[in-house]
């Protein structure tokens, strides 16, 4: 049977296949729902210094990969490009980055500003769905919070090491990493502690193999000269050749 529909009734009625269901037209005259009370569904994620201490990491910002809905691109072995997060699907870099309350975002490139060690860091904490209007520059990704160390009541530290290069330089970049952190009381000062933490890398060399950190490498230099030439139609083509430094 073919579906008609009937305009006698105050309400529509359509008939489908002998099944007739009543639609009663729309009431323009109520009120919008108010949604200005719901409440933002917010959740963090903390991830403690001791925690940070025993995974094979050398930036925390990789760790944060542990969070629900955190992405990470880049960080890996050597020293190259910067990790960067991306939160519940946001853009590369939007997340708000603060250490000790202090915001540490470039605004222009939307990046962070500088890197911690992984002892250096007492807890960092992932807060998703954060409003906007409580965080100026959040932009609907997240927030990233960083808590530093700090000094305890007696004298304490602790150091390691990182290399690609424990057998030989066989596969490797010849990259080294050595972080510590040192903190205890303040002699003759009750109450006061210091605390102090750094971080020292290096890379011989961007490929891998053995002898790798020997190969030359060659950089676009100066102009070296220009070649003229005319092609089929009689005009004068001008080529630059630059030069390549070592």
């Amino acid at each position: 049977m073919a579906p008609f529909r009937s305009t006698l009734a105050p309400s529509l009625l359509f008939l489908t296949l002998g099944r007739a269901v009543a639609q009663q037209p729309r009431d323009s005259s109520r009120s919008p729902t108010d949604t200005s009370r719901a409440v933002p569904l917010t959740s963090q994620t903390l991830i403690t210094g001791d925690q940070l201490g025993r995974l094979p990491i050398d930036d925390p910002r990789q760790a944060l990969m542990l969070a629900p809905g955190v992405v990470l691109r880049g960080g890996d072995i050597g020293i190259g490009i910067a990790p960067q997060l991306s939160i519940r699907g946001s853009p590369l870099g939007e997340a708000s980055v603060y250490v000790d309350g202090a915001p540490v975002r470039f605004q222009l490139f939307g990046t962070q500003a500088l890197s911690l060690g992984t002892l250096g860091i007492d807890a960092v904490a992932v807060t998703t769905g954060v409003p906007d209007a409580t965080v100026a520059d959040a932009r609907g990704g997240g927030v990233i919070s960083y808590v530093t160390g700090s000094g305890s009541a007696t004298l304490t530290g602790h150091w390691r090491t990182e290399t690609d290069e424990p057998f030989g330089d066989g596969s490797t970049v010849g990259y080294n990493r050595f972080e510590g952190e040192v903190g205890g009381p303040l002699p003759g000062v009750p109450q006061l502690t210091w605390f102090l933490s750094g971080t020292l890398q290096g890379q011989r060399s961007q490929y891998f193999g053995r002898g790798a950190a020997d190969q030359p490498a060659f950089v676009l230099g100066p102009l070296d000269t220009l070649v003229q030439w005319t092609d089929g139609s009689g005009s004068t083509q001008v080529v630059p050749l630059p030069q390549y430094v070592q």
